[in-house]
Order: structure tokens, then C-alpha cells, then sequence
């Protein structure tokens, strides 16, 4: 590989190195963006390799700080999922549920909202369980959530 290609690399990586990344790794996605520059270089085009390549280069090591900035703001550490106990974690998940009692809907409506938000079943799935066909409890949910719209709207505080 040529010196210049290096030198780019190791440019742009002392370039974005911070507290997040190491530069070894981001010498390491440079080189990443190198091989995807030069599979999708096309040299009918007219322009240099280098000036191609900088902006593959940049892009995967900006890619890559993004990625463990997201992972290092998870902390999977402070949350130990082996020590919740089964009521907070049934508690979690009504707090979650949606009251849909609250809107002008038809029971049917309800139901089939509450199957497919709450419960988190399939529109097949709840076609069996209310003897409908599947084509019907789409057009039922698509119905529904319209009408929810529509109230958000009409209630929503401008």
C-alpha cells in the first residue's frame, strides 16, 4: 500500500481522536474506509484516489465514534437484570400498556388496538382469537389509529 494512503489515514485519525476511541482503532476504521473507496473507486471518473478515499475513510471512523458514544452511553453495568424481581418487572410493563377507553373508539376497536399494542400479537393472531379475517382486523386497526389521530388533533393544544 502506498505511504500516502498511510500517512492520510494516521492524519485523520490523530484528527478525531478523543476520550472515546483509542487511535489505534481508528487507524484500524480507516483502513476499513480505504478498502470501501477502493471497491467502489471508479477511475473512468477522472478523480484521484486519495481525494476518494478521504471522504470513505472519514465516514467510517465518524461512523465508529458514533457507535461507542451510543454504546458507552448504555451502561449495562448499572442496570442488573438478574436482580429485578418479577413485580417491577410487571409493574414496567402496565406502565407501559395504553389506556385506549380514553378515545372514542368501538369495542372492537379497542380490543384489537389492545391486542396489537399491548398484547404485542400479530394481526393474524388476533384474527383467530376474534374469528375475523386477518384483511379485516387490518382495515379495523387502520380505522382506529385514524381516528386517534384525528382526536389528537382536534384535542392538541396549540
Amino acid at each position: 500500500m502506498d505511504k500516502k494512503i498511510y500517512n492520510l489515514v494516521y492524519l485523520f485519525a490523530s484528527k478525531y481522536k478523543n476520550d472515546f476511541v483509542e487511535i489505534e482503532d481508528l487507524v484500524q476504521e480507516g483502513f476499513l474506509g480505504v478498502y470501501k473507496a477502493y471497491k467502489n473507486f471508479e477511475r473512468s471518473k477522472g478523480s484521484d484516489f486519495l481525494n476518494y478515499a478521504s471522504y470513505w475513510i472519514k465516514k467510517q471512523m465518524i461512523d465508529y465514534i458514533k457507535k461507542v458514544k451510543r454504546q458507552r452511553e448504555i451502561n449495562f453495568d448499572e442496570v442488573d437484570i438478574e436482580k429485578i424481581s418479577y413485580e417491577e418487572k410487571f409493574d414496567f410493563e402496565e406502565e407501559n400498556k395504553i389506556n385506549f377507553n380514553e378515545y372514542f373508539l368501538g369495542d372492537l376497536e379497542q380490543k384489537i388496538l389492545e391486542m396489537s399494542f399491548n398484547m404485542c400479537l400479530s394481526l393474524s393472531e388476533i384474527a383467530k382469537r376474534l374469528g375475523l379475517s386477518t384483511e379485516r382486523v387490518r382495515q379495523i386497526k387502520s380505522k382506529a389509529i385514524r381516528k386517534l389521530k384525528i382526536n389528537k388533533n382536534l384535542t392538541s393544544v396549540v
